[in-house]
């Protein structure tokens, strides 16, 4: 067999194996703040699904009265967010897994307060 037949197939084999593989989107960063306005203790789970049943991430916080935490994170995809404030208030968002611009960073906030219950959201700051 000719050598350089041989070295050229192998070549182009391997490039069609490879190919696409630099072109894979980075996974984007769920970057999550949730924070209590209201004037008591709260507990809020927070759960991401993808499909129909597969949970992606999920995270319990214990809030006291006027207080933020912005420590938890993912990488991946979702496309459901489900909040649940002291096992009583629910709700369930399509979410939209789509970074600020320039960036892999999808900022999510959950804000409750015993005025305007549970509110959710992303937001860029541009």
């Amino acid at each position: 067999m000719n050598r350089r037949a041989l070295l050229s197939t192998i070549a182009c084999g391997t490039s069609i194996l490879l190919a696409g593989c630099g072109s894979q989107a980075p996974e984007n960063e769920v970057e999550i703040t949730v924070r209590n306005d209201s004037q008591k203790v709260i507990s809020m789970d927070i759960f991401f699904t993808q499909g129909d049943s597969e949970t992606v991430f999920s995270a319990h916080y214990s809030l006291d009265a006027e207080k933020a935490n912005e420590a938890k994170s993912f990488t991946g995809s979702a496309d459901r967010a489900y909040v649940i404030v002291n096992e009583s208030q629910a709700k369930v968002i399509d979410f939209v897994n789509k970074p600020c611009s320039g960036t892999n960073t999808v900022p999510f906030g959950v804000a409750y307060s015993e005025t305007e219950g549970i509110q959710v959201g992303t937001a860029c700051s541009e």
